[in-house]
């Protein structure tokens, strides 16, 4: 079972962001929710995540992307987008550094299984060292 971590939950729909921050919630994840760009960038700049779970309209969503890839506060953290767009707009995502495009509507089983597969990754890749919170 994958520890618990500290995510990052971004979504201008406030229903579906409580949504997201629910279903994550449930594995004993601590998540902090984000209702735009600006915002999410301000968190993961000064606050250490171990996974972000970014739903914003194409353009916001890529330049976050983009932001938080330049800098060395969230550089490697794992991002996984959640977009109800075509292929285009997830090749854009992943393009932009994302390391996960997942369709809109995502089925809880489906987010929570990306959640774990990268979260499991990174234990194993640290050597199953815990990140200091």
């Amino acid at each position: 079972m994958t520890a618990a971590a500290r995510i990052l939950v971004v979504d201008d729909n406030d229903d579906a962001r409580l949504i997201y921050a629910e279903i994550l919630s449930v594995d004993g994840h601590r998540v902090i929710t984000a209702g735009d760009g600006e915002e999410a960038i301000a968190y993961a700049l000064h606050t250490s995540f171990d996974l972000i779970d970014l739903c914003l309209p194409k353009v916001d969503g890529i330049r976050v992307i983009k932001e938080l890839r330049s800098s060395p506060a969230a550089q490697y953290t794992p991002i996984i987008t959640v977009s109800a767009g075509d292929d285009s707009i997830h090749a854009a995502a992943l393009a932009a550094g994302a390391d996960l495009a997942l369709e809109k509507p995502c089925l809880p089983d489906e987010l929570q299984a990306a959640v774990r597969s990268f979260l499991d990754r990174d234990c194993r890749r640290q050597g199953k060292r815990t990140r200091s919170h």
